[in-house]
């Protein structure tokens, strides 16, 4: 399983636009056959509560390409999130 180390934001209801470093595993790549599954560990942002949903904005991507997520376990400014890319 790959890694990818990232950076950029979350959006979520409630904490607004919240800036974050992400470790995404099986991020989608061209080629991949949807839907597509995906997860990873967002650090530095608020402290969410599991079920959360929220949206994750990568630096490397355009402004309005987002990833919907939802929030699997989280603890202090932690979070492990879960998404799905269709």
């Amino acid at each position: 399983m790959e890694i990818h180390a990232a950076h950029g934001y979350v959006t979520v209801p409630g904490h607004g636009d919240v800036e974050v470093t992400a470790d995404l595993f099986d991020w989608p790549v061209d080629g991949d056959t949807l839907p597509h599954t995906w997860s990873g560990i967002i650090d530095g942002g608020p402290v969410l509560e599991t079920g959360a949903e929220g949206v994750l904005h990568l630096d490397t991507e355009p402004t309005a390409l987002g990833h919907r997520f939802v929030v699997v376990a989280s603890a202090d400014h932690v979070a492990r999130i879960s998404g799905r890319e269709t």
